[in-house]
């Protein structure tokens, strides 16, 4: 599924900041709802500021994996 392997991409690059294999698994699944759920209102809204506001929290949740 290309969710998962998205996923499974960002957790890669969680562990290469420091992040150990549950808590980059945890972050990368998160940034990928977080902006599968961004999408959606977006459409819905037809707005960007869905995907502007989720690129800012994902930047907000890697800072709490950087070491």
């Amino acid at each position: 599924e290309v969710f998962a392997r998205w996923g499974g991409l960002i957790a890669t690059r969680a562990c290469e900041l420091g992040a150990d294999d549950d808590e980059a698994a945890t972050f990368g699944s998160a940034v990928v709802s977080l902006y599968d759920g961004a999408l959606l209102v977006a459409r819905a809204s037809k707005s960007t500021t869905p995907i502007v506001a989720a690129r800012a929290a994902a930047v907000l949740l890697a800072g709490q994996i950087e070491r």
